[in-house]
């Protein structure tokens, strides 16, 4: 089946909430205070989240798909052309240069996205990560691995509703100039994965941008009016995947692609449009400077938590108190449910 056909006959992948109705955002009771007095939750760039391979696991496929996109329209078009395949092959040949063609679409696209020395990006994702769980027993005490990475001996698990944070992002899109948000599970990137079933209307958009190039339409326009499109697919794409390595994690996540203000009259969407672009902050990591963005800020609606767990440690009982302290004074009237932890683990911090 051509590609296009699957692209029409692809279900839309169902909303996160149907699946997981709760998220856990494992933390510190420090993170946690931040969090119920800024009403905020902080999205950031990729590139420093903990996974290297973030943002880099796509572009190989890109590269070698669009190579046989351009291979198989130059012989369904200019292909046809005795002197343009006179032309070509003379040049190599067609599959070589559709080799050096895809490689270049790849990287032009990548650019177009993510940005480089000589101008910023399109949509650089910026990732709020959660956990899922599907065991009854991981739901009501955590999970042990997720509780030795995070939080040391003040650990806690944020516990919100997905469809009401579903909801939340949907806000904070339709009031800030991003080029899309979503709530979508990692897709952890295998070689027998296949990637153009599982981001079909990506590739189909590639297939598209990739006919319009080898058919000559190529200024500055055509190429614009198909790009745009194209890194809207690129984006959620490029964001979930993630090594195998951390599948046991189960991640969630927020992305949104913070969209630079050159770029808006790019996007279609975006034409007459007065919502502001979203600041990027930086905040000190070990690593130096981490961009990030504050999400749901100024919004007025209050961060769906539904309930909070407190992690396992030496000083369970102290951070339970501490935990009921701080809603105490900053939950604002909201009924958000503590439980704490049965697993026997006592962390060495």
């Amino acid at each position: 089946m051509a590609l296009h056909e699957r692209k029409k006959k692809a279900n839309k992948e169902p909303l996160v909430s149907t699946k997981h109705p709760e998220l856990f955002h494992y933390t510190s009771l420090q993170a946690l205070e931040g969090i119920l007095k800024t009403n905020t939750l902080w999205a950031t760039h990729a590139e420093h989240l903990n996974d290297s391979s973030e943002m880099q696991l796509l572009w190989p496929k890109l590269a070698s798909q669009c190579a046989a996109y351009l291979e198989t329209a130059f012989e369904a078009g200019p292909g046809r052309d005795p002197e343009k395949r006179e032309i070509a092959e003379r040049l190599g040949g067609t599959t070589k240069i559709s080799a050096q063609d895809g490689t270049t679409s790849m990287e032009i696209m990548k650019s177009l996205l993510l940005g480089d020395e000589s101008r910023p990006g399109m949509g650089i994702p910026f990732v709020t990560s959660f956990t899922t769980h599907k065991k009854e027993d991981d739901r009501n005490n955590g999970m042990l691995s997720q509780w030795r990475g995070y939080g040391g001996g003040q650990n806690v698990a944020i516990v919100f509703d997905t469809a009401r944070l579903e909801g939340l992002l949907h806000s904070e899109c339709e009031r800030f100039v991003y080029l899309n948000g979503s709530v979508a599970s990692a897709v952890y990137y295998k070689k027998e994965l296949d990637l153009e079933a599982r981001f079909p209307h990506l590739f189909a958009a590639l297939e598209t941008y990739s006919e319009h190039v080898v058919n000559g339409l190529n200024d500055e326009e055509e190429v614009l009016k198909n790009l745009g499109p194209l890194a809207q697919r690129l984006l959620p794409a490029v964001g979930r995947l993630k090594h195998p390595a951390f599948h046991e994690e189960k991640e969630c996540r927020i992305i949104v692609g913070v969209c630079h203000e050159g770029h808006a009259s790019k996007l279609s969407q975006f034409e007459g449009e007065q919502r502001p672009f979203k600041m990027i902050h930086h905040r000190s990591g070990s690593c130096g400077s981490i961009p990030y963005v504050r999400l749901f800020e100024n919004l007025g609606e209050e961060l769906p938590i539904s309930r909070i767990l407190v992690g396992p440690s030496r000083n369970q009982i102290a951070n339970s108190e501490a935990v009921h302290g701080l809603l105490g004074r900053l939950a604002r009237g909201r009924n958000i449910k503590v439980q704490e932890s049965e697993i026997p683990y006592v962390s060495s911090s």
